[in-house]
């Protein structure tokens, strides 16, 4: 991974084990050598949600849950049409 795509830590974070974040890194840079930085950030998109639990929504258990999305879809459409009309701009 060069060192244009490595993200800067944030004001105040702590690595806890240095060295095993290097071991990361250098097995990463060894992916993006072999297989291409698309199979590395494919790699890093699984990691991220590995083991990644939501909470359940109560109303996910409602008989009229559809109803429900399809409430908070019309909500925030303005936003999906203002996107929309912004990616397809001529």
């Amino acid at each position: 991974m060069s060192s244009e795509e490595q993200t800067v830590p944030q004001p105040g974070s702590v690595d806890g084990d240095p060295g095993e974040t290097a071991e990361w890194l250098e097995a990463l840079s060894d992916v993006v050598a072999v297989h291409g930085p698309e199979r590395a950030k494919f790699l890093l998109h699984e990691g991220l949600w590995t083991d990644v639990e939501l909470p359940s929504v109560a109303e996910a258990k409602r008989p009229d849950f559809v109803k429900f999305c399809l409430g908070h879809f019309a909500a925030m459409w303005p936003i999906g049409r203002w996107l929309l009309d912004e990616v397809t701009a001529d």
